[in-house]
């Protein structure tokens, strides 16, 4: 079953449903494994639902959400305010993120057709 959790919000103070899974923390810039509970929901739809609330009524994230116009002071920003454990967080979100621009690029490139003699 999934939970369909994208974003990996932890279930502190979620009134609704949850799944408890082994997850990597750093603390102390030691990376432990540890049981958590992590919230769940029904669709994929939910979960980015619930994403932009989690982030709108938290003002941790304020600095974060007035800088959406770029992705990589975004997710820099979600990390200093303590987003995630992962001291790379950031980085590791702009890696992916570039690899997806450049595969949605490779798609997007017409492939020649080939030539039929008849």
């Amino acid at each position: 079953d999934s939970s369909h959790n994208l974003f990996g919000i932890k279930a502190h103070g979620w009134g609704g449903a949850s799944a408890n899974v082994t997850t990597s923390e750093v603390i102390q810039g030691v990376r432990i494994k540890e049981k958590a509970d992590f919230r769940s929901y029904d669709s994929f739809e939910h979960s980015f639902n619930d994403y932009v609330d989690f982030l709108q009524s938290n003002g941790r994230y304020r600095q974060a959400l007035q800088s959406t116009a770029n992705p990589e002071r975004f997710v820099g920003e979600l990390q200093r305010a303590g987003y995630a454990t992962d001291p790379n967080y950031a980085k590791k979100i702009s890696q992916i993120a570039q690899k997806l621009h450049t595969y949605q690029q490779v798609a997007n490139v017409e492939v020649p057709r080939a030539k039929v003699r008849a």
